[in-house]
């Protein structure tokens, strides 16, 4: 049975929020075993204690937590002792496991990604890809969103054949997705130099290139993939995050028992809130490897696991070794 493993310390919202996610899951996926890795004996109390049933999991003890203060250099190191470690090493040792989930440090598991678990073929630098929602409530990723603050152009036209993988195979209907290049204008001429030899190699790759894309079009379901460096992409993803909090008690300050009051309120966020669109995505490891955020709720988890199985049945490895390689 093939496995996905949760990493179930590292989570701000308690053991109980995470472990009542992999309860869930383990109903809608029993086909997909869920791995826990943590303290196995307060794991085993949280399950009995949310009705669950201990048996339907797999339960690897790691009692040490890999928290954000410490040097993501230090997987390097002596830290086998470490549930992301732990979870790291399973995920690469057990041909069954095909993906893994952590709400801890972002940074730990980039470099984790990189020296304890490996990149495909041709990629150097891991991206990290956040799914969203449009305006019409359609998928697309922004590739990348913070694991690469400065990308030359020829690893933004391989983050761009990543994200394309990636949204042919958690959105099976997407065939051909739209890829455009985030920028300041839709000139090609536009942009800082980076971005202006990014154009041209974009236009002679088999993607479906459609372009330059500026701020204001990346909800407006112009592309299916929007490739940026990751420090524009996390100003923007941080920035819009921000403002849909802010647009959301805007609509809030009207009658809040109107229906249509809360209709928008919730349509606000949903279409922006992280912990309804589950996890970000390591692109560039030979397995996947998702990274929800430390506040995830019991459904970002359910998200999350969902996510993972879409990418395994969508055959999202292969994808992505096919593309870049064309």
């Amino acid at each position: 049975m093939r496995k996905i493993i949760i990493d179930t310390l590292g989570i701000d919202s308690g053991l109980d929020v995470l472990i009542q996610g992999a309860i869930d899951s383990a109903k809608v996926y029993p086909d997909y075993t869920i791995v826990l890795v943590g303290p196995k004996k307060d794991i085993e109390e949280s399950i009995t204690r949310l009705g669950g049933d201990v048996n339907v999991f797999d339960i690897i003890n790691a009692e040490v937590e890999f928290k954000s203060t410490d040097s993501p250099m230090d997987l390097l190191r002596e830290r086998d002792e470490t549930s992301l470690v732990t979870s790291l090493k399973k995920l690469k040792d057990d041909n069954d496991a095909v993906a893994m989930i952590t709400c801890g440090s972002t940074g730990a598991f980039l470099v984790g990604s990189i020296f304890r678990l490996g990149l495909v073929e041709g990629v150097k630098r891991p991206a990290l890809a956040s799914p969203m929602i449009n305006i019409h409530q359609k998928w697309f990723a922004l590739v990348d969103c913070g694991a690469n603050l400065d990308s030359d152009a020829k690893t933004l036209v391989k983050f761009a054949k990543m994200g394309s993988a990636l949204m042919r195979s958690a959105f099976g209907n997407i065939e051909n997705p739209r890829v455009g290049l985030l920028n300041v204008g839709k000139e090609p001429t536009k942009g800082n130099t980076v971005l202006k030899e990014t154009y041209p190699l974009l236009q002679e790759s088999s993607l479906n290139f459609i372009g330059n894309i500026e701020g204001h079009d990346i909800y407006l379901d112009k592309a299916d993939v929007v490739v940026t460096d990751g420090f524009a992409g996390n100003v923007f993803l941080k920035g819009a995050s921000a403002l849909a909090e802010i647009c959301e008690k805007i609509v809030l300050m009207n009658d809040k028992n109107d229906p249509n009051i809360q209709k928008a309120s919730q349509t606000i966020h949903k279409m922006f809130n992280y912990n309804e669109q589950g996890a970000a995505i390591v692109l560039g490891s030979k397995k996947i490897c998702l990274k929800a955020h430390g506040t995830a709720t019991s459904e970002t988890i359910v998200s999350s696991v969902r996510f993972a199985v879409n990418l395994d049945r969508g055959g999202f490895i292969k994808h992505m070794e096919e593309e870049l390689n064309k």
